[in-house]
């Protein structure tokens, strides 16, 4: 009968006491993990995140940390490593938090990376730079990687063996060109073919409408960025007058790289942001200039799915709490509101917090000596 565990350099990780596993963790295995919002330190700026590894293993002066943080910044290409290091991770973009991501782990260098899902909410331009940066490093520094990812256009970029995963069992493994072309698993020819097409739908828009459900006229949003008490305000034109159309039943894709403006024109569509210039028309009536009970009202007729359930959920309620407030808000009876979530929603949901205390777990494994701190948002869970 096989042994269990987990086994490297002839060890099993499994057995060993939490101290070996700390000097293991970091200096050995290191990860980049799937979401730089809630693994990233809100409260801390990046090189202090960076140091922290150095800290955490008792290696180098405060001086070196921050040049070697710095140095790290430079390696996986952010394109202003001095700005990114004294920003806290808000103010850096989608691309630029994962690039932070990928320097963290790889502060002590490890001989084993475990990236899971770097690429996942990164538009296909800034994900291809990311897998570029990983190869790069691994061919530089002879590292050992294992990718965890349901993308297949990914796996096969990037994988010389592969391994699917089905219930928590690998049903099938060989080499990317055996997996892939040659699929032997069930399960495997399932996934193949759910990749997508790329072929569009046949247009469902409603017949005989008057005019468009939704309609943009030189839409426009401009951010001001201060520069100091004397300094000029700098201006950044996110949306330059852009026009567009949809119709009842039918689907628009914006489609554009990190910072091309297409968040800013949904924040602008449901005035999570007031635009600097143009006309959004809904059903004719023009919702850009509405204030108070007007623009509330209209909030029930058009929403946003966030693209961040982690920075969009309040960590300090349970699934079903938030769930229900929005119609709530909205004037829906509050035991109305609960009777027909409760119909739709598993009961699981009003037991589940929104919080996952992702941030100690990080720090358990790139900096183990500061698991002590958590996460800023000390949330129990039931």
């Amino acid at each position: 009968m096989s042994r269990r565990g987990a086994f490297c350099w002839g060890e099993n990780l499994l057995d060993l006491p939490a101290g070996a596993l700390y000097d293991i963790c970091g200096r050995r295995v290191a990860m980049i993990f799937q979401e730089p919002m809630t693994a990233l330190n809100p409260l801390m700026k990046v090189s202090a995140q960076i140091e922290k590894v150095f800290e955490a293993h008792g290696l180098l002066s405060t001086r070196e940390r921050k040049k070697r943080a710095l140095e790290l910044l430079e390696e996986v290409g952010l394109p202003d490593p001095a700005r990114a290091a004294v920003s806290y991770p808000f103010q850096l973009s989608g691309g630029q938090r994962q690039r932070v991501m990928i320097a963290m782990p790889l502060a002590l260098e490890p001989e084993v990376l475990i990236a899971d899902e770097p690429t996942t909410a990164l538009d296909v331009t800034t994900q291809a730079q990311i897998l570029e940066t990983i190869d790069r490093l691994q061919r530089t520094r002879n590292m050992a990687v294992m990718f965890i990812t349901y993308d297949f256009g990914v796996v096969a970029e990037i994988a010389d063996q592969v391994a699917v995963m089905q219930h928590g069992r690998i049903v099938e493994r060989g080499t990317a060109d055996e997996v892939l072309l040659l699929p032997q698993h069930s399960y495997t020819h399932k996934l193949i073919a759910a990749i997508p097409s790329g072929t569009a739908p046949e247009p469902t828009a409603a017949k005989g409408e008057t005019h468009s459900l939704l309609k943009v006229e030189n839409l426009s949003k401009i951010y001001f960025l201060g520069s100091g008490l004397f300094g000029k305000q700098k201006e950044i034109h996110a949306v330059k007058e852009v026009s567009f159309q949809l119709e009842r039943g039918e689907t628009l894709g914006i489609v554009g790289e990190s910072g091309s403006g297409k968040s800013s024109v949904g924040r602008c569509l449901v005035r999570l942001q007031d635009p600097n210039g143009g006309k959004i028309l809904l059903d004719g009536e023009d919702i850009a200039s509405l204030k108070g009970e007007a623009l509330r009202t209209m909030r029930r007729r058009i929403q946003m799915i966030f693209q961040d359930p982690y920075s969009s959920l309040n960590p300090r309620e349970k699934v079903g709490q938030i769930v229900v407030s929005g119609p709530i808000a909205f004037g829906t009876d509050p035991a109305t509101a609960l009777e027909e979530a409760r119909a739709k929603r598993p009961e699981r949901f009003w037991k589940w917090s929104s919080s996952m205390r992702v941030w100690r777990n990080v720090s358990r494994t790139n900096f183990p000596a500061v698991s002590a701190s958590a996460s800023p948002l000390r949330v129990p869970l039931p």
